[in-house]
């Protein structure tokens, strides 16, 4: 996938203008976005190009989905959404998921970001298989169940997505799917 250079613009009368001339462009105060190569993107969160790869392409569309469809504000995206996010359950190892969803600094409450954990997004490649034991969606259950503050966990191998949810019981904390996370 090529990726075009992003011409900055300069106005003349409200119109705006595609401009090539760099000089001309810091004229008139034109910012230039990030541009990427090819072969690479420009993540959606931070901002910077990053390799394109299929599992990359998948973690983009995660990305999209939190900013355009379920709304997370553009101001607080690089506070709320974390890439590469280490999450530890309290047993077990500790493992490093592509996408976490964190909640809002509280009144009060903790500004540790592992203490705000609200989504667990964790993305494998496509030939991965649903029902696999130690890469499937049941695995990221378990990390889910044993994550205190975490609610939500989606698994998605770019072609099957699956959503659970914690609930916590008097005895047992038990996982159920559903069919999205909430907006």
């Amino acid at each position: 996938m090529r990726t075009k250079k992003k011409l900055p613009t300069r106005t003349v009368d409200d119109t705006a203008i595609q401009t090539a001339d760099p000089e001309l462009a810091e004229v008139n105060g034109a910012d230039e976005e990030p541009e990427a190569d090819e072969g690479q993107v420009v993540d959606l969160i931070t901002g910077k190009p990053v390799k394109l790869t299929s599992k990359e392409a998948v973690r983009q569309e995660e990305e999209r989905k939190l900013l355009e469809e379920f709304g997370y504000p553009e101001s607080e995206k690089q506070d709320l959404i974390r890439l590469d996010f280490r999450v530890k359950p309290q047993q077990g190892k500790a493992r490093r998921l592509p996408l976490v969803v964190l909640r809002p600094v509280g009144n009060g409450g903790s500004t540790k970001p592992e203490d705000r954990l609200y989504i667990l997004i964790d993305i494998h490649p496509e030939k991965t298989r649903l029902d696999d034991p130690k890469n499937g969606s049941e695995s990221l259950a378990e990390l889910l169940r044993d994550t205190p503050n975490a609610e939500f966990a989606v698994w998605t191998n770019g072609t099957e997505r699956i959503v659970w949810w914690k609930e916590a019981g008097r005895i047992k904390i038990r996982t159920k799917l559903i069919s999205d996370i909430p907006r």
